[in-house]
């Protein structure tokens, strides 16, 4: 949501689970008003399943320059399918900095990421992704940083 604030694009927020999808709406009815130009897209995506892709892909065929997620590896079974669906939606251009967009932007607490820290990285390489870690020291100072260690990935094509 604070995304959307700051964001000229369109923001969408989307999850598998229509229980979930519900409640992002109604966070979404609470926080923006009916005609707010900045309120949030949901949309069900189901992360490397082919058939929720194209359907995706079809209301938003020119792909995104970046995508954001938070704490969310943490089951093993969804990390490859995450990266695959990272790979559908993610613009086709390749980047080398933020500012260029095309870029997965990725925060994970360590608790969360580290059962599959190695299926991350074997992921994203198979993939053909290049990850950079942002030490969240080099921009947050010491009284803010989270009190669980967290990682900050960039992610961008080869």
């Amino acid at each position: 949501m604070t995304m959307s604030r700051y964001s000229n694009s369109p923001v969408i927020l989307t999850d598998y689970d229509e229980d979930a999808i519900q409640l992002l709406e109604g966070n979404l009815d609470l926080n923006y008003s009916e005609n707010d130009t900045k309120k949030p897209l949901v949309s069900k995506l189901v992360w490397g399943d082919d058939a929720s892709m194209s359907q995706f892909n079809e209301k938003h065929p020119s792909g995104f320059d970046f995508i954001i997620g938070s704490d969310i590896v943490y089951y093993t079974a969804a990390v490859r399918p995450l990266f695959v669906t990272a790979d559908r939606l993610l613009s086709q251009k390749k980047t080398t900095k933020v500012e260029e967009g095309n870029v997965f932007i990725l925060c994970n607490q360590s608790g969360r990421l580290a059962k599959n820290y190695q299926l991350f990285w074997d992921s994203a390489e198979e993939l053909g992704f290049r990850v950079e870690e942002i030490e969240l020291s080099s921009f947050l100072k010491e009284e803010e940083m989270p009190m669980e260690k967290t990682h900050l990935f960039l992610i961008f094509r080869k």
